[in-house]
């Protein structure tokens, strides 16, 4: 758990623990009551049982993106965007995400922050010297835009002229960019928005120069975000994972 997450994150919510214990034949009913109905729990009498609580209640879903520059609390929205997080949880479950990179960091003309993007590139560690793969991906989904890409809010990239071609590439709004982005290839999805303290950690990979390394690398990276300008594995703004975060009974 981590807990640099604040009750801002939307995750800490008002919750009434109530535990019935009560033995039915060989097994120990749990029995936990929040503010809306929940269904019984039953578990075999010594044994250990997690209950990932968004999946009893009405929470909102939530990612951990753990960077080489701090932790990014993404909640989910699948309220305004149902197929497109059911999509991104999809790359977040099966790993896809892990060693990728942001690969795109964009400021408008007068230097005002843009956005962050990742979910497109990853290290692959299995060759020597260690390389830059495209991340494999599965059919594209429907374009979902219900929501405005406002400060702090994290939408699906995609191609230019189909609204439909959304993969894994998403990236995060530095600005209120709704004027620009709502309106154009159909609308951007916005699928979350970030919480506690992530922005911070947004604003220092926003913060980072850009270096256009498309002689090396090819045409995705004319904006790649470096540390340094050598072109090394430890100058990246590395996602060393992602991964769910519920808090647990």
């Amino acid at each position: 758990m981590d807990k640099g997450l604040t009750a801002n994150s939307g995750i800490r919510k008002a919750l009434a623990l109530s535990l019935f214990i009560g033995l039915l034949g060989t097994s120990l009913a749990l029995r936990v009551e929040a503010q809306a109905t929940t269904p019984a729990l039953t578990v075999e009498i010594g044994a250990e049982s997690n209950v990932a609580l968004d999946s009893l209640f009405d929470w909102q879903p939530t990612v951990l993106l753990e960077t080489t520059l701090g932790t990014i609390p993404i909640e989910l929205t699948p309220e305004a965007a149902p197929k497109t997080v059911e999509n991104f949880l999809f790359y977040v479950d099966s790993g896809r995400y892990t060693d990728s990179f942001i690969h795109r960091r964009v400021s408008l003309k007068d230097g005002t922050p843009f956005i962050i993007q990742g979910g497109g590139f990853f290290f692959n560690f299995d060759t020597d010297p260690v390389s830059v793969a495209s991340l494999p991906t599965e059919d594209p989904v429907v374009n979902e835009f219900n929501a405005s890409n406002t400060r702090g809010t994290v939408a699906m990239a995609k191609l230019d002229g189909d609204p439909d071609s959304a993969t894994s590439q998403w990236f995060i709004n530095m600005s209120d960019n709704g004027s620009n982005l709502d309106e154009q290839n159909g609308g951007f999805t916005v699928f979350g928005r970030v919480v506690g303290d992530g922005m911070t950690v947004a604003e220092a990979i926003s913060e980072i120069p850009v270096y256009d390394v498309t002689t090396q690398l090819g045409s995705p990276f004319v904006a790649l975000p470096l540390t340094d300008s050598v072109l090394s594995t430890e100058n990246f703004v590395v996602i060393d994972s992602a991964s769910r975060y519920a808090p647990e009974v």
